[in-house]
């Protein structure tokens, strides 16, 4: 399977660029973008502040608006436990898969 070589910084940057997609849920669009490494490991960092930290993390970063920017800082994404628990982890779910962290990935690694 051959495709285009890389062959500049900027041509790899855009190749490692995160993925962007959208989660429809209640009659609306949700654009949602894949972690970077370097908020995978602050969302790990969080996540040993407890699971409501964890989240907000994962929103913050996750959550954007149609440009890829964050549509909320991690202090707004904190009240996301006012929200409804339906909304939140469909949400969080899709971010965690399209990062490749979802549940299924980690029971069996290796799979594509």
């Amino acid at each position: 399977m051959a495709g285009k070589t890389v062959s500049s910084f900027e041509q790899f940057m855009a190749l490692a660029a995160p993925r962007t997609d959208t989660v429809q849920i209640r009659g609306c669009k949700v654009h949602i973008r894949e972690l970077s490494d370097r908020q995978r490991e602050e969302v790990s960092k969080a996540n040993q502040d407890g699971p409501e930290e964890c989240m907000a993390a994962i929103l913050s970063f996750g959550v954007v608006n149609a440009e890829g920017e964050p549509l909320m800082s991690r202090e707004q994404a904190r009240d996301y436990g006012n929200g409804s628990p339906e909304v939140i982890k469909k949400i969080g779910d899709a971010i965690m898969k399209l990062s490749g962290l979802d549940e299924e990935q980690e029971e069996e690694p290796g799979k594509d």
